[in-house]
Parts: structure tokens; sequence; C-alpha cells
């Protein structure tokens, strides 16, 4: 049987909080909300709206699910843009399904993880500084937003 994961870099032997390897390549998130939807049943998906139960929802956490899990693929590029925070949602319903519940923070994000992969086995590549479509308030690199953003990322 042929191995059908991307094979991977020495990435860190130090840090115990990092991957000991890195993919050579990345699973892309930003189709995993409305940002490049065709389907009218996806322009209702907002940050306030987007729900693990949606059709859509359950595609994308399964399409994440299979990329880190049957293809070795454990950086996930997403960012607030991406469908203004859906994308960084979707994600996360995600990770609930691949984690596993023993991790540190849990107690403090409330989350309920089905998984068995630790928290340390994935990396989430975010960004900062894109947010509004209207050009006029589209970027903002302040202090305040970039801490906002990473908080709620």
């Amino acid at each position: 049987m042929s191995n059908n994961k991307v094979p991977h870099l020495r990435y860190s032997d130090k840090n115990i909080n990092l991957p000991k390897q890195l993919p050579l390549v990345g699973l892309g998130c930003s189709s995993f909300s409305s940002f490049f939807s065709s389907e009218e049943s996806n322009d209702e998906l907002t940050i306030d709206t987007v729900s693990r139960e949606h059709p859509a929802v359950i595609g994308w956490i399964e399409t994440i699910r299979h990329a880190v899990l049957n293809r070795g693929i454990n950086l996930l590029d997403t960012a607030p843009w991406y469908g203004h925070g859906v994308s960084e949602a979707v994600v996360g319903y995600a990770l609930d399904k691949i984690l596993s519940n023993d991790e540190g923070c849990d107690h403090i994000q409330h989350r309920k993880r089905t998984g068995s992969l630790a928290r340390s086995d994935i990396i989430i590549n975010t960004k900062v500084g894109r947010y509004e479509a209207d050009p006029l308030k589209q970027f903002d690199f302040s202090y305040e937003t970039t801490i906002k953003s990473v908080q709620r990322s």
C-alpha cells in the first residue's frame, strides 16, 4: 500500500508547542466560507449565523478532517478576511473533531473535542490587517485591532 500523505520537512525539535515536522503544502481555507461561493444557500453564512449543522459547513469540516488525518496536511491557512470570520469558525469546528480533549485551554474555551491529535500537531496560519470590503475601512493594522483579531481567531 502506498503512502498517500504529503511529504514533511523537519521543523522544530526544541519547542514542544510546535510540530516536529511541517508539510510541504498547507490547506488554504478561504473556500470554507461564502468567500468564493456561487451557491445561494451559502450566502447567509456570516460569522453571526455560521453553524456546524449547516450542510456546507459539514462538508467543509469533513474536507479539513480528511486533509489532516488522511493526507497529513496539518498546516491550515485561514484569515478573518475569508468570509469575514466564517473560515476561522469552520476551522475551529473542524479542530473540535480532530483534536483530543486533553488540551490545557479546553477549560477556558469550553469546547468538547472528540478527535485524537494533540494541539501541537496542528499549525494554524492566520493573518491580520484586512477586515472590511469598504476600501476606506479595508485595512487596519493598529495594535488594538490586531490584538482583537488574534483573540477572536
